[in-house]
């Protein structure tokens, strides 16, 4: 009997490490390294473990329900696509949108997330 073939996007999604404990986003806010773009203030801490993870938030000041879950659709998308590959093991990044997260275009929104990746690394590297 023969196969179904295998989708290579399919082989390839793997599902991303995401933090919801309250305490874990505590954990992070606390921690000296963070990055602000126009777009999203992203903040990181060690975890301890051997995954990297990540947690995404929206306060009321971005807007209603539906404005904050599309920034967070957005932000989730640009880790799941460029950010998850290069995040350091055992660290904990926290993406907290901002108003302008919604209207910002998709490029630029990646191009600033790889920057403020990198110096999220070299601020942790240096602790």
């Amino acid at each position: 009997m023969p196969q179904p073939p295998q989708h290579k996007a399919a082989a390839v999604r793997r599902k991303l490490a995401r933090m919801t404990k309250r305490r874990d986003f505590v954990r992070a806010t606390n921690s000296p390294v963070c990055v602000k773009t126009p777009a999203f203030v992203m903040q990181a801490a060690c975890n301890n473990l051997p995954q990297s993870r990540f947690g995404f938030t929206a306060s009321a000041k971005v807007g209603g329900a539906v404005v904050r879950n599309r920034c967070k659709r957005r932000l989730r998308e640009v880790v799941r696509l460029h950010l998850a590959q290069m995040a350091l093991p055992g660290t904990d990044y926290v993406l907290i949108a901002r108003q302008a997260t919604a209207s910002y275009p998709f490029q630029a929104l990646v191009r600033d997330a790889l920057k403020g990746m990198e110096k999220c690394a070299k601020s942790l590297s240096q602790q």
